[in-house]
């Protein structure tokens, strides 16, 4: 029998003030419901309050893409 480990969650809390763990890399900043992603300007200026996988996950836990 295969032994198939477990998916990590669609979400998780930041691994420093500024960062997200490398498998959750989207910014999430709670106050406004916006998500950020590698390379879009605000990201490496916003404190991630709860970070997502996939922008699926992002915007299914009610948050929209940064327009900028």
């Amino acid at each position: 029998m295969k032994v198939v480990p477990a998916p990590k969650p669609a979400t998780s809390k930041p691994s420093s003030k500024w960062n997200c763990p490398s498998w959750a890399p989207i910014k999430g900043y709670a106050p406004s419901k916006i998500y950020h992603l590698k390379g879009q300007r605000f990201c490496t200026r916003t404190t991630p309050k709860i970070c997502f996988s996939t922008e699926a996950a992002a915007r299914k836990a009610g948050y929209r893409k940064s327009k900028v």
